[in-house]
């Protein structure tokens, strides 16, 4: 989608080779594509690092529970 916006907001060149304009297109797109799929994997990882971060949070609380009951 992100590519196909690019391709469709740019200034339309007169005096210009097709494979200029191609190339040009082609270059936008994947700078496009590559900007979410960076976005996208810092997301998902940023979430999955929270997940794993909190589940180890409540694993220790609970095993620091148990050895304490454990102790007394």
């Amino acid at each position: 989608m992100g590519g196909y916006l690019a391709g469709r907001l740019r200034t339309k060149w007169v005096d210009t080779h097709t494979n200029e304009i191609y190339f040009r297109d082609t270059a936008h797109g994947f700078l496009t594509w590559a900007g979410g799929a960076a976005g996208i994997s810092r997301s998902f990882n940023h979430h999955i690092s929270s997940l794993i971060g909190g589940s180890a949070k409540v694993i220790g609380s609970v095993a620091g529970g148990a050895t304490a009951t454990r102790r007394e």
